[in-house]
């Protein structure tokens, strides 16, 4: 596994958009913490599908 330096931009904007799936989704991470891990996971794969091309994409095992 491979350490990979995270912008604080990217950070804010995956945490952003993960708080944004949240509430639209009307989901509680205290009480649904699995789905709240889903949304996390997706929104970081969303992210690097855009990120990868230009080499900065998040390493989700890392980010656990």
């Amino acid at each position: 596994m491979s350490s990979v330096t995270v912008s604080p931009s990217a950070l804010s904007v995956v945490t952003e958009r993960v708080r944004e799936r949240l509430r639209s989704e009307q989901t509680d991470p205290a009480r649904q913490p699995d789905v709240a891990a889903q949304v996390a996971r997706a929104e970081v794969r969303r992210h690097n599908d855009f990120a990868l091309a230009r080499g900065f994409a998040i390493d989700e095992e890392t980010r656990d």
